[in-house]
């Protein structure tokens, strides 16, 4: 090509580049075309969603720009190019090939005789430039006609053609990338933030990108407030690490998912339980980020955590029931070794004779009045079990073991006095059987030492403590 193609060529592409949108780069190559190919009239045709080829861009005498908006499909247009001759990436149709098929598409004759010279240029002559994408879909087509020169393009003109057509296609193509990501965002905002499932987007730093309004609804903060917040503004303290390490976890790779249950801060500082889904997505632009699905359990938690209660309440006192002695005595142990872990069993004496005496409503009032003795003579922290019948166990944390026996002590004497039962006076005593370890052991086993102490204890002579050597 020679050095002045070239400059007209390159000043071209300079001045393409200043154009954002697809119509005006359309517009400028079809001027290119005429002004440097040095054709009269010049169309670009493109592909349109509904499969119709549209004249989108035209220059040249009136009768052409009558062409623009007109649309041909495209498998029209795919029969006259296969059927054109081949002139490197262009395609040449002569005014004595398959008119049938050039009468199928948007065209344009020009009012001109054909010259005298073998190589003139015949007013049904076409010249088409094709422009393909990466996977040789048709994205349009370029049609020129009437050169100044009344003859047929020669080499150097063809070549310029082509470097024009190759931009056409590159715009076409990015335009239409651009409307998939505009499609893309448009299913975003419709299915992401109008979802129902509250969902919040974080980056790789864990800060909140986007959050739909249902998210937003259940922390009870205004969405556009979102963006830039971290977790520690949302999840609970004690359950940030929990959240944070989950998220890491995904991010890293080292889960595809995770699922969790942790508690989250509304903007007044209430709490509320979430049952969290972390999921991984990596986008070309965004690089990695999580998408954290979001359901609001609170409801479903406070009625599961009745019915644990519930369960695990003695009906009668109020008291945790046996069910629960096991975790408590595991929690306990695991401070060992260190403070002393005592476990002392307690039965009634002469409860049999109440409830002989005086009848089972009468002994049900004494049991719920000894339980509250019990309960005012130890610490918020002691755990007082009632065990069944007229039984009841403690779990105690001491500094050492012989501490347990104050503890022991306090519960012999809180029973010793007599109780008041609506007007029945009635006496009964306390036997305790004392265990203190300072290292771990299996809690089944310690049980079973404190229920051997408890009956050392009643062998003795009752209202005493017995402590396990």
């Amino acid at each position: 090509m020679s050095r002045s193609w070239l400059e007209r060529v390159l000043a071209v592409v300079r001045e393409l580049g200043t154009s954002a949108d697809l119509q005006g780069t359309l517009d400028r190559i079809a001027q290119a075309v005429v002004d440097v190919v040095e054709f009269d009239a010049a169309a670009i045709n493109v592909t349109r969603p509904d499969g119709l080829v549209r004249v989108d861009a035209v220059v040249g005498p009136p009768g052409v720009t009558e062409l623009l908006g007109q649309g041909t499909p495209a498998a029209d247009w795919e029969l006259l190019l296969a059927a054109s001759q081949e002139w490197g990436e262009l395609r040449f149709h002569g005014h004595h090939e398959n008119r049938h098929l050039w009468d199928r598409v948007a065209r344009w004759t020009p009012p001109t005789a054909q010259g005298s010279e073998p190589d003139a240029w015949h007013p049904e002559d076409a010249l088409f430039a094709p422009l393909r994408g990466p996977d040789g879909a048709l994205l349009g087509v370029i049609s020129v006609d009437q050169p100044r020169s009344g003859r047929a393009p020669d080499a150097e003109q063809r070549t310029v053609l082509e470097l024009f057509a190759a931009q056409a296609a590159a715009a076409i193509a990015d335009a239409a990338r651009r409307e998939r990501l505009a499609d893309a965002e448009l299913v975003y905002r419709t299915a992401f933030l109008g979802a129902p499932v509250p969902s919040v987007v974080l980056d790789d730093h864990l800060r909140v990108v986007a959050a739909n309004q249902a998210f937003a609804r259940v922390v009870d903060r205004p969405a556009a407030e979102l963006p830039g917040t971290g977790l520690a503004e949302m999840v609970d303290a004690d359950d940030e690490r929990a959240v944070r390490a989950a998220c890491r976890q995904v991010l890293d790779r080292s889960a595809e998912e995770a699922d969790l249950e942790h508690r989250l801060r509304t903007r007044h500082g209430d709490r509320l339980w979430a049952r969290t889904r972390v999921a991984r997505v990596v986008g070309a632009a965004s690089g990695t980020i999580l998408v954290l699905s979001v359901e609001d359990v609170t409801e479903s938690r406070r009625t599961l955590e009745e019915l644990r209660t519930r369960a695990e309440t003695d009906q009668l006192t109020g008291l945790p029931n046996r069910r629960v002695v096991q975790r408590g005595l595991r929690a306990a142990l695991d401070q060992l070794p260190g403070p002393a872990v005592a476990v002392m069993g307690c039965d009634l004496d002469g409860f049999k004779l109440v409830n002989d005496t005086h009848g089972h409503l009468v002994g049900d009032q004494l049991l719920v009045l000894v339980a509250q003795r019990l309960r005012t003579s130890l610490a918020p922290t002691d755990l007082l079990v009632r065990h069944g019948g007229d039984e009841f166990l403690v779990v105690a944390v001491v500094p050492d073991p012989a501490r347990a026996e104050d503890i022991a002590r306090r519960c012999v004497e809180a029973v010793d006095q007599p109780f008041d039962v609506d007007g029945v006076r009635c006496t009964v005593s306390l036997s305790v059987g004392v265990v203190a370890v300072v290292e771990p052991v299996d809690p089944s086993a310690l049980l079973a030492r404190a229920d051997a102490a408890l009956y050392r204890a009643k062998e003795l002579g009752r209202n005493r403590w017995f402590r396990e050597a």
